[in-house]
């Protein structure tokens, strides 16, 4: 493991932990001191944590593996230091600009069924973005441009260290792709649209479009970790990273219901050769009581960074985490329902 990677993943446990601190405690104040919301913004505004992708707790059934429990999280945090560059603009003129930080991580545990020790990292995507609100009568756009690193946290880069490791007991080679190191810095930008902002009362539509180019060598991946030759036994496609990956296209339906509460479909392709690789993803987010609930299907490719050009198939069976809301989502709440949560 790289000693960046090792000292990120610290900083990132740490970051979540006080996400959860954070949000117990604004539900406190917000429960129990109702007057203090103006002195609670202040004490958290240096460290204002809310959702970036979705926060899942799960169980995944691959198609090309045994099934395990998923975790994802994911947060954004705004840098506020930068908002003072901006009020150099004068008021009439500023843009309603912020530079934010985000981070994504995955892991994933097999119970039962093979050897996880005790998990397997999955994903760590820290991702540093501007974030771009046009006023008045585009105000239902939402532009973000930045710089960000991806990468699955394993350290094997060699066939020696790769067929080592699988001769070592509860290993086999199968298992072992899994810690097949890979890694890439990319630039990326999102474009999300808010549908029909003022006709449907009910219903929030959101569509979304993103690019990504993942480099050669950047920032914090020096050179690119992608298929080697010595994988061509299993690999299948010789595929780069930008051959799945770099264009997606979302649209995201939000209802105001007691079961039915979230429907996402969204399309993924290769910057390079787009078309070529395709990856579907449905997601059917239910809410049962105050339980949230939902149903994933994907098919196509990134299934897992380990064997990201790989064709597969998942299903799974999830809560998405009503931890704190994102900003850009504008469902409506029913009366008494904390401001804060989804």
């Amino acid at each position: 493991m790289r000693a960046y990677e090792d000292c990120m993943r610290v900083f990132i446990m740490c970051l979540f932990l006080t996400v959860v601190c954070t949000d117990s405690n604004a539900i406190n104040h917000r429960l129990f001191y109702p007057e203090s919301d103006s002195l609670k913004k202040a004490k958290f505004k240096l460290l204002e944590l809310r959702s970036f992708e979705d926060n899942i707790v799960g169980y995944t059934f691959e198609s090309d593996d045994k099934p395990f429990a998923d975790v994802t999280f994911s947060f954004r945090t705004r840098i506020f230091p930068f908002d003072y560059l901006v009020k150099i603009i004068p008021k009439k003129h500023r843009p309603e600009l912020g530079l934010h930080f985000a981070f994504t991580g995955r892991l994933a545990q097999y119970i039962g069924t093979r050897y996880s020790n005790p998990v397997v990292e999955k994903r760590f995507n820290p991702y540093l973005f501007m974030e771009f609100r046009p006023r008045k009568k585009l105000s239902n756009l939402l532009f973000q441009v930045g710089y960000g690193h991806e990468s699955n946290g394993q350290s094997i880069d060699d066939s020696a260290s790769f067929f080592t490791t699988a001769n070592l007991p509860r290993n086999t080679v199968n298992e072992t792709k899994d810690k097949i190191s890979r890694g890439w810095d990319y630039i990326g930008s999102t474009v999300k649209l808010d549908l029909f902002p003022e006709t449907y009362k009910v219903l929030t539509y959101e569509a979304e479009i993103g690019i990504r180019y993942f480099l050669q060598r950047g920032v914090m991946q020096k050179g690119k970790e992608e298929y080697d030759d010595w994988e061509r036994n299993w690999y299948g496609e010789n595929f780069t990273r930008n051959n799945v990956s770099g264009i997606l296209v979302a649209f995201t339906c939000f209802v105001d219901s007691s079961f039915i509460n979230k429907v996402r479909l969204s399309y993924e392709t290769g910057i390079h050769r787009p078309l070529t690789a395709s990856t579907v993803k449905i997601l059917i987010g239910f809410r049962i009581g105050n339980f949230p609930l939902s149903f994933s299907y994907r098919y196509g490719y990134n299934g897992d960074l380990a064997q990201y050009g790989k064709l597969t198939g998942s299903f799974g069976i999830e809560s998405l985490i009503p931890s704190f809301q994102r900003p850009e989502d504008k469902r409506k709440r029913r009366p008494g329902d904390l401001p804060h949560l989804q």
